[in-house]
């Protein structure tokens, strides 16, 4: 963990010199997170939002097909709003 975050801030410092570097690096730290975050094991996940302040509450396979059509139109919506 404490390699990722010497590694996270000298690849930073390489990457900032130019607005395209920037973003290129930006882009691919965001993918590498959700790499992690949706393949670490339930419990690890769990973990890490608590320690991180977020509140979270997982809901059953059922209630989440019950409301996957909502969740859709929101997700859409993000998607065509920009701001």
């Amino acid at each position: 963990a404490r390699k990722d975050v010497y590694s996270h801030f000298i690849l930073r410092l390489a990457y900032c010199r130019s607005e395209e570097l920037r973003r290129w690096f930006l882009q691919n730290e965001l993918e590498l997170f959700k790499w992690r975050f949706v393949n670490n094991a339930p419990d690890d996940r769990n973990s890490w939002l608590l320690a991180h302040g977020l509140k979270y509450q997982a809901i059953s396979r059922e209630e989440f097909e019950s409301i996957r059509e909502e969740l859709a139109q929101v997700m859409a919506a993000r998607r065509e709003d920009p701001a």
